[in-house]
């Protein structure tokens, strides 16, 4: 039976839930079925007592979804068993089925002589990233004793397969047959595909060496090896877990991880690199790996501006790809001056009816390089204007004006990126008695000429393609789905709780991007399935939720969520009765029609 779960946060809002415990051996554990409101918002909307309200959708909650009379007359030594056992997995299962994973691994398995089946073991940690995100050993020790069907992994079964998940053979096969067959799923072409990178971090206060051609190895940055002569080929290999920009502004060493993403919000392949990488230089390797293993021909990448850089565009160019890149417009360094000067024309503007949207294209010519290594490539820029971006930026920069005319001289002084505010912070060397210039004491002011330089460009965004015979309308549509690999990173970092990263040794590591990168697959499937009804959050409490209550005579007493009832309708399943037969429980994934 479901009851309230009241949460606060550390700001002090309160947040009310729909939840069921359940046990396992002799742990009593707790499952969010619902979400019901928050506290404030609830007093907002006119409710004046918002617990009694979440106690009474509890309960009606129970009428409807809980352990309500049953109609099949029944004795009281008819059930078989007093706990509940999830069998919605079964939904993600014969997705991974599909996907092709049972047959790569299975090859795999039988080349390298396994006494057990490794793919168990894979399908258990996926499942288990996307329905009870925990340590592998809590997913092998518990997290199966909640499922129905047969599981009996042992530990040792897990941590032989791991060191063999982490393998570069492994998970190219894997990463090749999910392509395949998600292309024959959802006629994926993949020539046009999106690429973003993100972090993870690790809770660790070391990082990994690199190994030396001696064999030994150093902790060292790029910088200083060069610095005594240690060449990049002399480098075994690159440790992972380094210190770099984390997203997360952590000083936790971290991973750095490139996605491709199709246009339906599906990944496509992921690859991994040493923290201390930049998000521009892991780009040119990634785009090698996907054609290498797909065997593409030509492929168009969308990225944001951190990778329109003119060795990825002149790279590019080389491999006959294409590009299609937000392009810098603000600032007075590091700005193509005809783009700014094209953006800044009154002339060739189209707007809409009520003036608050316009765009304009040209065609240019972009010289990369210098001297005689000076190449010449062709883009179509676009430039696209909104009232409601130029009146954002325009509060963002205010703010940033007042932050910065706020600081001291000394906190000005011990800026260490110029970021919001301190960009707009410029430096001069003078006597502050006398005013006149001097060797030291640095003066620094709020430099309005350049805030006024970047107001010009308020509500702009720009694009940049190889793509010159594309339209308009065609790359803002193109450019815009960009977004959905953002979502795909937060989907990662919440929902599947891929960090903080525990395991340490590569193949480790390796091992579980690999679950992680499959769980995120298999979500973003069944969103595509369902028609984006359900978001991947509520998909995984709908799976949750769809557990059942074994009776002897080959019956289960069946729950489920609202959303759980909506999604098994879509896939063909009627829960409508709660008395279901054992073929529905345990060969459930049979009956689903993808």
């Amino acid at each position: 039976m479901a009851h309230l779960r009241k949460l606060k946060n550390r700001e002090g809002r309160i947040y009310y839930y729909i939840a069921q415990s359940y046990r396992i051996k002799s742990v009593t554990k707790q499952r969010t079925l619902s979400y019901i409101g928050r506290h404030d918002q609830m007093l907002a909307t006119g409710d004046t007592d918002p617990e009694l309200t979440a106690k009474e959708t509890v309960a009606n909650w129970n009428n409807t979804n809980g352990l309500t009379p049953i109609t099949k007359t029944i004795t009281t030594d008819t059930k078989a068993s007093s706990y509940l056992l999830n069998f919605g997995y079964q939904i993600l299962s014969r997705i991974y089925d599909e996907l092709g994973i049972p047959t790569v691994i299975g090859q795999y398995a039988k080349a390298h002589r396994f006494k057990f089946n490794p793919d168990q073991v894979l399908k258990l940690l996926v499942i288990g990233r996307m329905l009870e995100p925990a340590s592998k050993s809590r997913t092998i020790a518990d997290f199966q004793e909640t499922l129905t069907g047969a599981w009996a992994l042992s530990q040792n079964d897990m941590d032989r397969s791991l060191d063999h998940f982490g393998t570069k053979e492994l998970k190219t096969d894997i990463q090749l047959a999910i392509h395949k067959n998600i292309s024959k799923l959802t006629n994926r072409t993949a020539t046009l595909v999106f690429y973003d990178v993100t972090n993870y971090y690790f809770e660790s206060d070391l990082g990994d060496p690199d190994i030396l051609m001696d064999g030994s190895s150093t902790l060292l940055n790029k910088t200083l090896q060069k610095k005594q002569g240690i060449s990049p080929s002399g480098v075994v290999e690159r440790g992972m877990r380094k210190r770099g920009a984390s997203k997360e502004y952590r000083r936790d060493p971290i991973v750095q991880l490139g996605l491709f993403m199709d246009s339906n919000g599906i990944p496509i392949a992921y690859q991994i690199f040493p923290g201390n990488e930049s998000d521009p230089l892991t780009y040119q390797p990634a785009i090698e790996q996907v054609k290498q293993q797909f065997g593409l021909e030509r492929i168009v990448t969308v990225a944001d501006k951190a990778m329109n850089s003119e060795s990825n565009v002149s790279a590019s160019k080389k491999r006959g790809d294409g590009w299609l890149f937000s392009q810098k417009v603000r600032g007075k360094k590091g700005v193509p001056k005809d783009i700014q000067e094209f953006a800044l024309a009154r002339s060739d503007w189209e707007f809409n009816s009520d003036m608050s949207i316009a765009k304009k294209s040209m065609i240019r010519t972009r010289e990369i390089g210098k001297g005689a290594n000076t190449t010449q490539v062709q883009e179509k820029v676009l430039v696209t204007w909104r009232r409601s971006y130029a009146v954002r930026e325009k509060i963002r920069r205010d703010g940033a004006l007042d932050y910065a005319a706020a600081l001291t001289n000394p906190e000005k002084f011990r800026r260490t990126m110029r970021r919001g505010g301190k960009k707009y912070l410029k430096m001069t060397l003078k006597d502050t008695k006398t005013g006149e210039v001097v060797e030291a004491c640095p003066q620094l002011d709020v430099d309005h000429e350049l805030a006024d330089f970047d107001a010009q460009f308020d509500g702009m965004n720009v694009i940049a393609t190889s793509e010159i015979n594309m339209s308009d309308d065609e790359i803002m549509r193109s450019y815009g789905q960009l977004h959905k690999i953002e979502d795909c990173f937060r989907v990662t970092k919440t929902t599947l709780k891929t960090r903080p990263v525990f395991v340490w040794t590569k193949p480790h590591i390796e091992a579980h991007f690999l679950t992680c990168f499959i769980a995120l697959v298999i979500l973003r499937f069944l969103q595509f399935r369902l028609r984006n009804q359900y978001s991947p959050e509520r998909i995984v409490e709908a799976l949750r939720s769809l557990t059942g209550q074994n009776w002897a005579g080959g019956y289960w007493e069946i729950f489920a969520n609202d959303d759980a009832k909506g999604i098994m309708n879509e896939l063909g399943c009627n829960l409508s009765n709660k008395l279901q037969s054992v073929e529905l429980v345990h060969h459930l994934d049979r009956r689903i029609m993808l």
